[in-house]
Formats: structure tokens, sequence, C-alpha cells
């Protein structure tokens, strides 16, 4: 529905469509924390996300400074580090929600590539 045709006194509407649009995101999200439960489940998805976190700079005893004295790649490693962060961020609560299972987590971070 194009914006035009949203009637602005349509209140039933406009709860219906933000309920929609809230249950989306929320298969959505589940979709994602199943996706990276099922990377880690088996040895070629974790190294896969090692491989993400290292190029990052995140990766656990190996945490690394994005600065450079290049400006432009000093805020190209950050943008890497900010999304290191994130994917770190998310395993860790899929670790406390109990998604994700421990012997899961300390494979990502012990195995060797």
């Amino acid at each position: 529905m194009a914006s035009h045709e949203i009637d602005p006194t349509d209140l039933d509407g406009a709860r219906a469509r933000e309920e929609e649009r809230t249950l989306r995101a929320q298969a959505a999200a589940q979709n994602e924390r199943g996706d990276l439960v099922w990377m880690l489940s088996g040895k070629r998805g974790r190294r896969d996300v090692r491989r993400r976190l290292r190029s990052s700079g995140v990766f656990a005893g190996e945490v690394s400074s994005s600065f450079h004295s290049n400006y432009g790649q000093m805020c190209f490693n950050e943008g890497l580090r900010v999304r290191g962060l994130e994917l770190l961020s998310k395993i860790t609560q899929l670790l406390a929600s109990g998604e994700l299972p421990l012997e899961h987590y300390q494979l990502l971070m012990t195995e060797t590539d």
C-alpha cells in the first residue's frame, strides 16, 4: 500500500500494520539467531565465524586497535571492528539465553583452523 493510500484516521488499520511489522521483525530476528546457532554447530561454520572475528580484530586473545595514520583506513578498520563486536554480542546473547550450547562456544574459541 502506498503512503498516499493510507488513511491517517484508520487507527485499527494502523495498529494492524504495526503488529504485522512487529511480527515480521520478530520472525527475522528468530531466523538470524537460528542461522547463527546452525553455523556454530559445525566445524566449517565455526571456522567462518572465527575468520570474521579475526578480520574485525575482536577474536579472543587477539584484540587489535582500529587506529591507523590514514583516516580512511582507520574508518574502514573501525567499521570492521563494529561488525565483529555485533557478531560477538549476538553469540554472547545466544549463549546467555541457552540457545547456543556452551560446547559450541568453547569449540569456537579453542579449535584450530
